[in-house]
């Protein structure tokens, strides 16, 4: 997986901890990378998804603390873990790339939990990774 890009330190600090040492599948890696974005969501954590069992819990969407854009970010983290589209059809719309992504201070980040979730790599073009390659070389022959 390419480097994955973070929030803000205390994101980082959230998926690291709670994924290292652990073997987690690329389901719970989006999940936690997700509930992980924002300080609300980390510090709700636990009513959205249990740790031991490892199962996401759906009270935690419907609690006074969720915000438009939390619920955003919750909603996806629960689609990526199982397809999880609400309990009711009518719900359903609510689901879809167009109310997720209109929080576009956070898309780049659901990309990111996406890219996780479907093991998706970033591939550089031909041109770029030997303009990479190139100065990486030159670096070295500076160092030396």
């Amino acid at each position: 997986m390419d480097q994955l890009k973070f929030y803000d330190t205390e994101h980082k600090n959230f998926y690291d901890e709670h994924t290292k040492g652990e073997k987690l599948d690329s389901y719970n890696k989006s999940l936690i990378y997700l509930l992980g974005l924002t300080n609300e969501i980390r510090n709700h954590f636990n009513k959205l998804y249990n740790e031991k069992t490892r199962q996401i819990e759906f009270t935690g969407t419907t609690e006074g603390w969720q915000t438009g854009s939390s619920l955003a970010i919750t909603k996806l983290a629960f689609n990526l873990f199982n397809g999880y589209s609400g309990l009711e059809d009518k719900e359903s719309r609510f689901y879809t790339v167009e109310n997720i992504f209109c929080y576009t201070e956070y898309a780049p980040y659901f990309y990111e939990g996406i890219k996780l979730r479907f093991n998706i790599q970033d591939h550089k073009s031909i041109e770029q990774q030997q303009i990479d390659d190139f100065i990486k070389a030159e670096e070295s022959k500076l160092q030396n």
